[in-house]
């Protein structure tokens, strides 16, 4: 790698290119950056500054990923009006560049697809769900959008000026694969870039652990205009938080906090503790903020609480409540999804719909990585197949789907070390307690009546009617070891019937489980 000096064309320092690919550098000096065509730099400007989000990566760190050494020169903040996320600029030791992406818990690795025209359709027909084949793969869309350059360090091989915008569409794959559409403001694609989600620790970082300078973001406190109370952020990554003191909505981003809103009604008291740490499903985590969302179906409304619980390695999942049974759901690549006539399969589980509606969130409470707002709503259809379950939310730029599984809440009360009440009714996914005991005791009954029948053929060769006639109880014997599995078999119906009358398709249970 041969490094290439030139004049920074804001203040006359020296700027080093590390690649030819360079297309933007920023200076150290000045804060300005460049943007470089084949004639020349084009001074445009001080760059903002980088908000502060936590990361394990920093300019000029190195190592490997998949038998390749990498140098990280370059990061770029973007903002898709949801708030900001970072891309970092590898240079790989043969030359060519890679794209690791840091998103809501999620790290990406891509790299540019070359002679990929005719994969994308034109941007007015790009939706999610739409597929896409690149290089042989095939893709779905899963978000589209448009993303603003807040600012840009180092130096990156892509156009990205700072203050532009560009039109983009998140792809997924099946297993871990990732892509993205790069649209910029052309009607058809300008680059196409695929890869796979990663653990950082593939390439020799550790999660955990923040540069100096991002170590001292992640705890900060915010000021409340509404009240004056204080308010601590846990996750650096917020985007959204509400004042416990007033219920005001905040906008975290800022180092100066904006009320945005009334953010919770504060009656709406969670069931576990914000900021409470555990180990729930085999992982640490600690529980960030509490929602009450709601559908509303033929004028009733069916309310739900949702827990946002963050890792130690900085991903998100959910705990979600209902009339206190408990469920713990993940995100999941949309493309893992397949269809069958009876409902989506994923890793191999058929699930059945469930319900379908319109999806409200009614308060919040704590820190959300996303901006929300109270009453925002999405189109959500439940599936499920006992004790798992799954959900696909869909709003007019963005498919999301999480799954997961029903837990005991004494397993919840084990990680947070509370007490919860006892649930009541029966959850959609919860599993069914009488199931498998039917056959069980069939089994049971039919040993006893073939025990029974061959008593009685032994004993019927006996003579004397006085030693036959002991075994005509026995027809009561048969009568009581089939009463068991009737019954428990009526129960496992009743059951099921009970799950699905709330449901769209309340009658399936009964002919189809």
């Amino acid at each position: 790698m041969t490094d290439r000096f030139t004049a920074c064309p804001g203040c006359g320092a020296p700027l080093t290119f590390s690649s030819a690919a360079t297309l933007v550098v920023t200076c150290g000096s000045c804060g300005g950056a460049s943007y470089r065509s084949d004639v020349d730099l084009a001074f445009l400007g001080k760059v903002a500054e980088v908000a502060p989000i936590a990361s394990p990566l920093e300019l000029g760190a190195s190592g490997k990923v998949a038998g390749k050494g990498w140098t990280c020169l370059g990061q770029v903040q973007l903002d898709h009006g949801a708030g900001p996320w970072n891309e970092w600029a590898l240079l790989l030791d043969d030359g060519t560049w890679a794209w690791y992406a840091e998103a809501q818990g999620e790290t990406l690795l891509t790299v540019a697809i070359p002679d990929a025209a005719g994969a994308a359709p034109p941007w007015d027909d790009v939706a999610p769900g739409v597929g896409v084949e690149v290089a042989g793969r095939p893709l779905v869309v899963a978000e589209v959008g448009e993303a603003r350059v807040v600012t840009v360090r180092g130096e990156v091989p892509a156009a990205r000026l700072p203050g532009t915008k560009y039109r983009y569409a998140d792809l997924r794959g099946p297993g871990d694969v990732f892509g993205t559409l790069d649209y910029g403001q052309a009607p058809r694609f300008e680059a196409v870039y695929v890869g796979r989600t990663v653990r950082p620790e593939e390439l020799g970082l550790d999660p955990t652990k923040a540069p100096e300078v991002e170590r001292r973001v992640e705890a900060r406190r915010l000021s409340c205009p509404r009240c004056a109370g204080v308010v601590e952020l846990r996750d650096p990554g917020s985007q959204r938080v509400v004042c416990a003191s007033c219920g005001g909505l905040l906008d975290a981003t800022e180092r100066i906090a904006h009320v945005l809103g009334v953010g919770a009604a504060l009656k709406a008291k969670p069931e576990l503790p914000l900021g409470a740490r555990g180990r729930l499903a085999d992982t640490d985590v600690q529980l960030l903020a509490y929602l009450v969302r709601s559908v509303t179906v033929d004028g009733t409304r069916y309310p739900w609480r949702e827990y946002l619980l963050r890792t130690t390695r900085g991903a998100y999942r959910w705990l979600v409540e209902w009339q206190h049974h408990w469920a713990i759901v993940d995100p999941v690549n949309p493309a893992e999804l397949s269809r069958t006539p009876v409902g989506p399969s994923l890793r191999g589980k058929t699930f059945r719909h469930f319900q379908q509606g319109t999806a409200r969130v009614d308060h919040v409470q704590g820190e959300v990585y996303w901006q929300v707002e109270v009453g925002e709503t999405v189109t959500s259809d439940d599936f499920v197949a006992p004790p798992f379950l799954l959900t696909v939310e869909t709003s007019g730029k963005e498919k999301n789907v999480t799954a997961g599984r029903y837990v005991d809440r004494a397993e919840v009360e084990a990680a947070f070390g509370v007490r919860l009440p006892e649930a009541t009714g029966v959850a959609p996914s919860q599993p069914n307690p009488y199931e498998g005991l039917t056959a069980r005791w069939w089994k049971v009954g039919g040993l006893y009546l073939l025990a029974v029948l061959v008593s009685f053929f032994v004993v019927g060769g006996v003579r004397g009617h006085e030693h036959v006639g002991v075994f005509f109880p026995g027809l009561f014997v048969i009568g009581g070891l089939l009463l068991p599995p009737v019954v428990v078999s009526s129960r496992r119906t009743s059951f099921e019937v009970r799950r699905w009358e709330e449901s769209d398709h309340p009658m399936r249970s009964a002919t189809e489980d």
